[in-house]
């Protein structure tokens, strides 16, 4: 059966979309030590339109961030989301592939 991980996500992270996006490293770290093992832990996540908010500053992490630790975790979290939503994945999988060849060219 299908897992909502948002709901999970943010009884432990109250602000976890601005957590995403803030300043410091340290934030986005925290963040997405809070989203991986949601992501890589469920087998099939259950598709909603929320995705979008989260797939999206992930990839932006993954083009710019400079902090390699914090562009592991995103990658991890992206892969783990990919394989949960499985075909409810083809949304963002454009988005995914721009940002990991941005990554890439480096």
């Amino acid at each position: 059966d299908p897992v909502d991980i948002l709901s999970p996500l943010n009884k432990q992270c109250s602000d976890f979309q601005n957590m995403l996006v803030d300043k410091s490293w340290k934030i986005r770290k925290e963040a997405l030590d809070h989203l991986v093992p949601l992501a890589e832990g469920t087998l099939k996540i259950q598709p909603s339109n929320d995705f979008g908010a989260i797939v999206t500053p992930l990839c932006k992490i993954i083009s710019k961030d400079a902090n390699i630790v914090v562009v592991q975790l995103a990658v991890k979290s992206l892969g783990g989301i990919a394989k949960g939503l499985r075909k409810g994945y083809s949304n963002y999988a454009k988005e995914t592939v721009i940002a990991c060849l941005s990554k890439y060219k480096e």
